[in-house]
């Protein structure tokens, strides 16, 4: 849908069987006047440090679950549970040979630190611009999804981007962004993976609008936007006297494949009235369409029948050449042969009698 409003197909990473957005990623106007430069990005990562806590707090929520350290209560905690979930989910993204909790037992915080993955990345951003939107969108596609890929110049073995990337800053030239609009997309807040969304609602309270986005097909009915929807609500919007039209936005998708108009407005009377004007100016232009295409076959008819007629007088034309050529050519032979007998009788009259 983004990709639909800034008018550039296959910009951003897009899929119609898998969520394809992982990080945060915030697209505004481009203001640079160099060709090169037509679409740039700037990758944020995280730092050292802030990767280092996080397996930190892994390792040591992973240490208290082997020691039964549970609640107060003596209650399994949940919470921990789900940090260790969540947790593990980004790490094994950036270390696609740790499979299980019980292979990570064999290395340490340092270790994985100084992984060939991370030890030249952790830090340091990333730019990338180019002319071509293909070459570019190929470019920015493994730190915005969670596909895997080698790091350029790096000694490392392909792994996800995503869990390393703090925020991905896009400039494009789209006549949406021109007033000064930024737009951003997030990770679905129910996608599968835990720590995706995650970084969807932490990031949900810097937007000025909250754009909830749902197919037509279950647009009033759809169960994660309207989950979505009570989470923006009460966590968020009423919280911050938010929860208005300037600040919430319901979005239907893909009314172009899911939608019959007909029946719809059949379903939906009041809209025969508002559209009425619409429909009556639609009739006319159809109208006048038919008409054009009725002229239009009249002329090609016509067109065809005068190829067909010129065809017939140019095969009339070619019989009557051959037949002139062998008329013409007759007269001449018998000609020639008057010509050769009255020369003969003139010779004969004058030679003498022997």
């Amino acid at each position: 849908m983004i990709n639909s409003l800034l008018e550039q197909e296959d910009l951003l990473p897009a899929d119609d069987e898998k969520a394809c957005t992982a990080v945060c990623v915030e697209i505004s106007w481009n203001a640079s006047d160099n060709r090169k430069e037509e679409y740039y990005v700037k990758i944020e990562r995280i730092s050292e440090d802030d990767w280092r806590t996080e397996l930190e707090k892994l390792f040591q929520d992973i240490s208290d679950q082997a020691l039964n350290k549970d609640g107060d209560d003596g209650e399994p905690d949940l919470e921990r549970d789900m940090r260790i979930k969540t947790a593990f989910q980004k790490l094994k993204c950036v270390y696609p040979f740790i499979k299980s909790l019980a292979d990570l037992q064999a290395y340490k915080v340092k270790s994985l630190l100084e992984h060939s993955n991370v030890k030249d990345i952790l830090g340091k951003s990333k730019n990338i611009s180019e002319e071509s939107r293909e070459a570019f969108a190929a470019a920015i596609k493994p730190y915005i999804d969670s596909s895997t890929s080698k790091e350029e110049g790096s000694s490392g073995k392909a792994f996800a981007h995503w869990p390393l990337v703090k925020l991905v800053r896009l400039y494009v030239k789209s006549r949406i962004l021109k007033d000064g609009i930024i737009l951003v997309d997030l990770p679905g807040s129910m996608d599968t993976n835990a720590a995706r969304g995650a970084i969807a609602e932490q990031y949900q309270k810097n937007l000025s609008v909250n754009c909830i986005v749902a197919p037509t097909a279950r647009a009033a009915s759809d169960k994660p936007a309207q989950d979505l929807l009570g989470k923006v609500a009460q966590r968020t919007l009423q919280l911050d006297n938010r929860f208005s039209a300037d600040h919430l936005c319901f979005i239907v998708s893909k009314t172009d494949s899911s939608l019959t108009m007909s029946r719809y407005i059949r379903t939906h009377p009041e809209l025969e009235e508002i559209l009425a004007g619409e429909f009556a100016k639609e009739k006319e232009l159809k109208d006048k369409l038919d008409q054009a295409n009725d002229i239009l076959e009249a002329k090609q008819q016509s067109q065809q029948a005068n190829k067909k007629l010129a065809a017939e007088l140019q095969s009339q034309m070619k019989k009557l050449n051959v037949q002139f050529k062998k008329g013409a050519g007759a007269g001449s032979g018998r000609a020639r042969g008057k010509k050769r007998k009255l020369d003969a009788g003139r010779i004969s009259r004058t030679l003498p009698m022997i």
